[in-house]
């Protein structure tokens, strides 16, 4: 089987290639994985050493052709491609992230692609109640007040079309929260909550409406409100208000058809995923190898309210 994945280099990226050379060491020759990023990592390292890499820019006018010749034989595509700053340039964010979905979407008929997984997001889902868990047929309209929600949005119309004029493609759709891991410390916080040191963070804090379920990740960027909340000063990254009100409308999701049609149980809690990042954060915990996930080399500064 020869599978491709967009956006390999970064944190989600990253993660699904370890997972799969896990899986193709145990069927040594069944198993081709192909890297398709707009950073290419240090092929020579692992754990990118174990793919074929094609450097493409998903969203740039004219990539269609290296796209589809990058899809070529390929049983699988998973489009992991998202980019999520600078914050101040929508146009930007936009062009890699709707545009370059449909140039991955476009590349995949063209290329003669069996099966489409798609990242798309907890985020894409429209505003929702806070007293009782909800399901995947609740609406993705996304929340209008947060450009990430609007895009992944915007995705999941793509894939509807996608899926309407090609019936023998098979679609999937992934929408998780945020994606925790040490390794993606470095890199997301740059994104969210600048250079912070983990014991600086409220272990507890008290937020009416702060909300977990049992063995999942958070609600995105809950984090972030509760800290910001616990009357603390972070260097934040661009963050505008959007984040923190598609956090307040985001569902909290029931997990129970995961758990019953696909015996799916989770290996790491959401207080575990968080104690990771927040170390991964603290220490600058990054992968070498990874231009968007480089480890910090610096401590940045962090001071509490007097």
């Amino acid at each position: 089987m020869r599978i491709v994945i967009t956006g390999t280099s970064g944190n989600a990226g990253t993660a699904l290639l370890r997972r799969l050379q896990r899986e193709a060491a145990q069927r040594p020759g069944g198993l081709e994985l192909v890297g398709v990023s707009r950073r290419s990592p240090d092929t020579a390292k692992a754990p990118y050493s174990g793919a074929e890499w094609h450097t493409v820019d998903v969203g740039q006018d004219g990539q269609s052709g290296r796209l589809t010749r990058a899809f070529a034989g390929a049983d699988a595509v998973v489009h992991l491609a998202w980019q999520i700053q600078p914050n101040r340039d929508l146009a930007v964010l936009r062009r890699t992230n709707v545009t370059g979905t449909a140039n991955v979407l476009a590349a995949a008929r063209e290329a003669g692609i069996g099966h489409v997984v798609c990242a798309s997001s907890v985020g894409a889902y429209s505003t929702s109640p806070k007293d009782r868990l909800i399901d995947e047929a609740w609406p993705t309209e996304g929340i209008s007040s947060s450009h990430y929600s609007r895009h992944k949005a915007e995705q999941e119309r793509l894939l509807d079309r996608f899926a309407a004029e090609n019936p023998s493609i098979m679609v999937a759709r992934l929408r998780p929260a945020l994606i925790f891991q040490r390794d993606a410390g470095s890199e997301i916080g740059r994104y969210f909550l600048g250079l912070v040191h983990p014991s600086f963070v409220p272990s507890r804090p008290a937020l009416p409406g702060l909300a977990f379920s049992r063995q999942e990740l958070p609600i995105p960027l809950r984090l972030l409100h509760a800290v910001v909340d616990a009357n603390w000063r972070l260097r934040l990254q661009q963050t505008d208000a959007g984040w923190v009100e598609m956090a307040a409308g985001a569902p909290i999701m029931d997990t129970r058809r995961r758990r019953r049609e696909l015996d799916w149980e989770p290996r790491t809690s959401s207080l575990d995923a968080i104690r990771e990042v927040l170390e991964g954060m603290g220490k600058g915990t990054g992968v070498e190898a990874s231009p968007p996930l480089k480890p910090r080399r610096t401590l940045g500064v962090f001071t509490r309210r007097s």
